[in-house]
């Protein structure tokens, strides 16, 4: 009867198909999901698509398991959107696997709260609402300074063999951002960890501060019609490649 029972379980899966569980945004870390990463990556673009705020992931590629190690979100009107991290539960997935990629969200709902003192007022800009919205999402594409900060940081402190990418999923598609090896170094020679920050972050500022959002558009673009990865903002110390949604399929 047993061997009967698994064997009629056995076949509804098989008929029915197994569905995993979606990646959802929940306060606190700690819920673990094992799924696929092209199958989690659709999951992001629901997310960025319906959460109203940030969220992030450390994705183990081997298990193909999602830890979800975001513990409070910072939404401030008119100024960003920022997701907190576990860093005990980082420090633990980095002793515990050689290679990760840690993922998070710029959601379209989080972002339009951000700009919405601007949409208010758009003031002599010259731009209109609709044109304020696209260049808000064109520049969610792209990791943010505090974003290339802790990729820094992580990759100084937990990540001895430099393997580990960093990955945030917008509206048009994922954007991979890594430190290159050969440069980081200057970084992680620092032994104090506010020091490193401060560093990290100031580098992360004057990197996005030179960004031209005309010349990103078109690239993008470009990725969207040709559904392949692109190079963005070339420049010493970071490798950063957009991938629109579609060229996972």
């Amino acid at each position: 009867m047993k061997k009967f029972l698994l064997a009629a379980a056995l076949a509804e899966t098989l008929l029915t198909g197994f569905h995993p569980p979606q990646l959802e945004v929940k306060e606190g870390s700690g819920t673990v999901i094992t799924k696929s990463e092209k199958k989690a990556v659709k999951d992001l673009q629901r997310l960025v698509q319906t959460a109203e705020v940030e969220e992030s992931w450390a994705y183990a590629p081997l298990p193909q398991k999602w830890y979800d190690i975001g513990t409070k979100t910072n939404l401030i009107e008119g100024e960003s959107v920022t997701v907190d991290n576990d860093e005990d539960e980082i420090e633990a997935l980095a002793k515990q696997y050689t290679r990760l990629v840690f993922y998070h969200i710029h959601p379209e709902k989080a972002i339009l709260k951000v700009i919405k003192p601007t949409l208010d007022d758009p003031g002599d800009s010259g731009l209109t609402i609709p044109e304020i919205i696209y260049l808000s999402q064109l520049s969610a594409v792209l990791p943010s300074s505090n974003d290339l900060a802790n990729s820094l940081y992580i990759g100084c402190r937990y990540d001895r063999q430099k393997l580990h990418h960093y990955r945030v999923a917008s509206l048009f598609g994922v954007t991979d951002y890594h430190p290159k090896k050969d440069t980081i170094s200057d970084f992680c020679s620092e032994e104090d960890d506010f020091a490193l920050l401060f560093s990290a972050r100031f580098l992360g500022e004057i990197i996005i501060n030179t960004v031209d959002l005309s010349s990103v558009g078109k690239v993008v673009n470009t990725a969207l019609k040709n559904r392949q990865s692109v190079s963005l903002l070339p420049n010493n110390y970071f490798t950063i490649t957009f991938t629109p949604y579609s060229a996972y399929k």
